[in-house]
């Protein structure tokens, strides 16, 4: 498999505009059909298991914001069947959530639990704690529908993300704890995203670096933090 080819886009930037444009999200026939339409065209060009993955994830995800929860998961099931966590451990990681939300959506918990115990297992394939954070946030999602309680096996895993990514949390009661935790990233993130997006309207260098020293002083997270304090500095030395 040419794993090379999963870190390029499947839909050009003209077609993602026609899908998100033009057509309402509830039409997700439309939808399915102009993404079917190009991937023909692509379809000799591309490793035939990466393009098999790209596709069924695209399809799933027209199923996906359509509310069509049961035909997202056939697609979504598709995907796993031929990506490793090795292969992209992103994409990997984003369609086993989405599994487990939409099974947790139509009530299918024991579904929910088992493709919890997949993305457990292989939680170790990927580096980024950001995704390690995200099935933990399914996964207390999971238990508090289900009226479950946490297994104690998984806590190590929230303990690693606090002090990775350098959370302000600590552990306490699990749920609580990651629910704060998804609280404070979701804030953050969205105001780091704000500052990144302001770039475009601020020409003034300094005001830019200002933005970014405002938001460092206030973040409660390390990893953001540092990430404003490499910006600072990239814009200083050019």
């Amino acid at each position: 498999m040419n794993t090379d080819q999963f870190t390029s886009d499947f839909l050009p930037k003209e077609i993602v505009l026609k899908l998100y444009r033009d057509v309402p999200i509830w039409d997700y026939q439309q939808q399915i059909d102009l993404v079917n339409s190009y991937a023909e065209t692509v379809k000799e060009t591309m490793d035939p298991d990466v393009f098999d993955i790209k596709l069924h994830h695209q399809i799933g995800f027209c199923y996906w914001q359509a509310d069509a929860h049961p035909q997202a998961i056939v697609h979504y099931k598709k995907v796993i069947e031929k990506l490793k966590p090795h292969h992209y451990p992103f994409l990997y990681f984003n369609v086993i959530s989405l599994l487990i939300r939409c099974n947790r959506l139509i009530a299918e918990f024991s579904e929910s639990f088992y493709w919890c115990g997949i993305a457990f297992k292989y939680l170790e394939a990927t580096t980024s704690s950001f995704d390690k954070l995200n099935i933990l946030t399914e996964y207390v999602d999971v238990l508090a529908d289900a009226n479950e309680s946490f297994n104690k096996e998984y806590e190590p895993i929230i303990k690693y993300v606090i002090a990775d990514l350098g959370f302000p949390e600590t552990l306490t009661d699990p749920l609580e704890t990651v629910n704060a935790m998804r609280t404070t990233n979701h804030i953050w993130n969205r105001k780091l995203s704000d500052v990144e997006l302001s770039q475009v309207h601020l020409e003034d260098t300094d005001q830019i670096i200002r933005a970014f020293e405002n938001f460092k002083q206030h973040c409660p997270i390390e990893w953001y933090r540092n990430y404003a304090e490499n910006a600072i500095n990239i814009r200083k030395h050019k």
